[in-house]
């Protein structure tokens, strides 16, 4: 993908900003609605530390699931009660456009794969967190 620094530093600026100043405009509000994730990759970043600290959340949750491996993608679905509708696999994740419960996206793949999955959310609409 043709994309400079400069347009991916904007893309990110804008995903990492915007449900921060949303989540602390509502900061009092017990029924706030809750931001949620939809997670790219499922290896043991996301697994074992990302995803279990949203599960504990109450400003958080899983909302999307995007894996290469559809079996291991509906195990964690079922545990964290995301829709089938809502799991994706990487050739179909710019689907999650769609997807109104899914307003940001935790990429968890590795280092070479970081800007064009940033990049396709940030394109789908969504605000991106990249390790």
């Amino acid at each position: 993908m043709d994309i400079t620094r400069r347009e991916l530093a904007r893309l990110a600026a804008v995903g990492a900003v915007l449900p921060l100043a949303r989540a602390a405009q509502n900061e009092h509000s017990e029924d706030e609605r809750r931001i949620g994730y939809c997670i790219v990759g499922l290896g043991r970043i996301s697994l074992d530390h990302f995803m279990k600290a949203v599960k504990m959340s109450r400003r958080a949750k899983i909302t999307g699931i995007v894996s290469g491996h559809r079996d291991k993608a509906e195990r964690t679905a079922a545990e964290y009660g995301v829709p089938a509708g809502s799991i994706y696999n990487y050739e179909n994740c710019d689907r999650m456009a769609d997807n109104k419960d899914i307003d940001a996206v935790y990429i968890a793949l590795p280092n070479n794969m970081h800007a064009e999955y940033t990049i396709r959310a940030a394109k789908a609409g969504k605000h991106v967190l990249c390790e």
